[in-house]
């Protein structure tokens, strides 16, 4: 996860059966894409999960909005670890090569150029972004849509 807010939609906040006092919303919330999330206040919860407890700052979240945790919970409450690097020992790193290399010979035989010259065009204010996962992969969607409708 990369979200920097915890979220609950409105939704789970109200099955919470003493439900804490609600504050005014701590900060601006935007989703993945820049889009604005109107956040309708804020609360504290004690969250635990195994053996490790945190209080953590939620903000509210219309219905429609999916809850979370964001990525500083998840790690306060030991959920994901970040690994940075990994180091495998030498003859399984070796035995790795081996396998690809024999398995598709024809990707790494010859110069491994293209046959005429390629030229990708960028727009001079071009900026890279990063999309977050989809659940359902964009070319499937409307054929899952479509699924689900007729069920």
């Amino acid at each position: 996860t990369g979200a920097s807010a915890n979220l609950i939609s409105q939704v789970d906040f109200k099955r919470i059966k003493k439900p804490p006092t609600i504050l005014p919303a701590a900060c601006k919330l935007l989703d993945y894409n820049g889009n604005a999330i109107k956040a309708l206040g804020s609360c504290h919860l004690q969250v635990s999960s195994r053996h490790t407890q945190a209080s953590l700052r939620f903000e509210i979240v219309k219905p429609d909005r999916a809850s979370l945790l964001g990525a500083h919970a998840c790690k306060q409450l030991n959920l994901i670890q970040r690994v940075y690097t990994t180091t495998p020992s030498h003859s399984d790193l070796q035995a790795s090569i081996d396998n690809i290399l024999t398995q598709y010979p024809d990707v790494f035989s010859g110069m491994g150029t293209l046959p005429y010259e390629y030229k990708i065009l960028l727009q001079p204010d071009a900026k890279p972004v990063v999309h977050a996962p989809r659940r359902v992969p964009a070319p499937l969607r409307e054929r899952l849509k479509a699924e689900l409708t007729n069920l």
